[in-house]
């Protein structure tokens, strides 16, 4: 019977779906605690593991859950990173300009996108019902820095 979890225990899991670039925020701000003692240390990912995750990120395709832990005390609550410090280090550091996507390793690495039509005035050209005209491009992300991506990445 010491195995076996209580159900009232289980009461206060739950799973949020929160977007990547929140976290990011919210582990600058300092609202996350990323030192917690099952964590390594950030940056231990090979070239290869690094490029792989960046594209898969870019791609908006899934990834790993990042676990957070949160801990009440006297009435305030602290969060701890317990699993993620590298996806969310690495994500950190490209969003910053630090680094930028490499061949080796990368997936996928040219992303298609639509972007809008506009005529000689700047406006979004329409067709005949009205509906924004679209011009389909493919976008490279190698040898690329965050701030040199379209926006819609």
């Amino acid at each position: 019977m010491n195995n076996i979890i209580p159900i009232d225990v289980t009461d206060n899991y739950r799973m949020d779906k929160i977007p990547l670039g929140s976290l990011l925020d919210d582990m600058r701000d300092g609202k996350i605690n990323k030192k917690h003692i099952l964590q390594r240390k950030p940056f231990q990912w090979t070239e290869r593991q690094k490029n792989k995750y960046l594209t898969r990120v870019l791609n908006a395709q899934p990834i790993p859950e990042i676990i957070i832990c949160e801990q009440t005390i006297n009435g305030k609550r602290k969060s701890h990173l317990i699993d993620g410090l590298q996806r969310l280090s690495y994500a950190e550091l490209f969003r910053a300009d630090g680094i930028v996507v490499k061949s080796d390793g990368a997936e996928f690495c040219e992303i298609p996108y639509k972007e809008y039509v506009f005529d000689s005035e700047g406006n979004v050209l329409t067709d005949n019902d009205g509906d924004a005209i679209f011009e389909e491009k493919i976008f490279n992300v190698i040898g690329k820095r965050f701030s040199e991506l379209p926006q819609f990445l």
